[in-house]
């Protein structure tokens, strides 16, 4: 051979050497599998599917160094499919590690929603009692900061900041049980079918009274928020109520804004009253005096705490909030000062139904 041909074939021999060096692309399920990990990191698969993402991991690894392996062979010695087929075995496993997050996800969002619809309708509950009742104290400021939170959750789901809104509807729910807790001792006994018991009980025996004697009879029911007069045992007239801002409480004490429960009688006509007119009633009788010195013995009273007084049935309006007494729209307290005698007995309880608005919403409530 002579040495121009010489020549030419060692070039020819040095050029297919280093075409051979030169690195040529990854299979495409290389940089599929690469994205692929990156977005299962970002979805949280390792903290949420430690296990399953092990397990991918391991195949990952495995894959890659199969991969680095075969870029030190000379290029066409390299095995292209096996190196293919290990990822191709990792994306179907990333893939059925995405499903599996995807799912959780969604169930978890189901059972958000629902946990956010359920603290929703207790919002409903507690509002619709206090407007029921015209109790502002149901209507709390942590109530105020729980519907606060339920917007932030709407935006946050609809934002797909799951955890966040997670976390939110942890700190809403915490303060609806503080709001629950704070009433629920206030409320318990309208829904205590022994107590209501002892109401129907007093209901009964005072129309029997009033049967015998062919007398009137007042009945308040703090629940229903009603006067009712009766003539005779039969409904003669019914009227809405305001009672004290702490009216659904017995009362125990002068100052404590509560309607007093029991058995009484209108003790004088008022016809200038502060508002418009009133019934007097006995309050404190016999039965409050004792229950009076009894709470005091129990130690439920202060040293200096007084009785109390001045109960009436007075006008004013129905919607008023007082501090203790029962409130009628002046309407009303006319009709009702014109037709009703000293003597006439009032009775004032909590409600003769077991199934009243309070028992149902507490029901409904955590």
């Amino acid at each position: 051979m002579s040495p121009r041909a010489w020549t030419i074939f060692l070039l020819a021999v040095a050029i297919a050497v280093c075409g051979g060096c030169t690195d040529k692309p990854a299979p495409p399920e290389v940089p599929l599998a690469l994205r692929q990990e990156q977005d299962l990191l970002g979805a949280g698969a390792l903290s949420g599917f430690p296990v399953e993402y092990a397990t991918y991991e391991g195949e990952l690894s495995a894959a890659k160094a199969l991969w680095q392996q075969e870029q030190q062979r000379l290029r066409w010695l390299r095995d292209d499919e096996a190196i293919s087929a290990a990822f191709r075995h990792v994306l179907t496993t990333g893939d059925e590690l995405a499903t599996a997050m995807s799912g959780r996800r969604l169930s978890e969002g189901k059972a958000l929603d629902r946990r956010r619809q359920s603290l929703q309708k207790q919002v409903s509950v507690l509002r619709d009692l206090s407007a029921a009742l015209k109790d502002r104290r149901l209507a709390s400021r942590r109530l105020v900061q729980v519907e606060i939170r339920l917007s932030e959750i709407d935006r946050l789901l609809g934002a797909g900041e799951q955890e966040e809104a997670e976390n939110r509807l942890a700190e809403a729910e915490s303060d609806l049980r503080v709001v629950v807790a704070a009433q629920k001792p206030v409320l318990e006994r309208f829904a205590d079918r022994k107590q209501i018991a002892r109401w129907i009980t007093q209901f009964d025996e005072a129309m029997a009274a009033s049967r015998r004697s062919g007398s009137d009879l007042i009945v308040v029911q703090k629940v229903e928020r009603t006067l009712t007069i009766y003539r005779k045992g039969k409904k003669w007239a019914r009227y809405s109520v305001g009672l004290g801002s702490n009216g659904l409480s017995d009362k125990r004490h002068a100052g404590d804004k509560a309607t007093p429960e029991g058995n009484y009688r209108v003790e004088r006509k008022l016809p200038n009253s502060k508002y418009f007119r009133a019934l007097l009633i006995d309050y404190p009788n016999a039965a409050d005096r004792q229950n009076f010195r009894q709470a005091r013995r129990d130690g439920l009273l202060k040293n200096n705490a007084a009785i109390g007084g001045l109960i009436e049935i007075h006008g004013g309006g129905s919607l008023g909030i007082t501090d203790g007494c029962v409130a009628l729209d002046n309407h009303a307290m006319a009709l009702l000062y014109e037709q009703i005698a000293v003597g006439t007995p009032v009775l004032i309880i909590g409600t003769i139904d077991h199934d009243n608005l309070i028992a149902s919403a507490l029901r409904q409530l955590p």
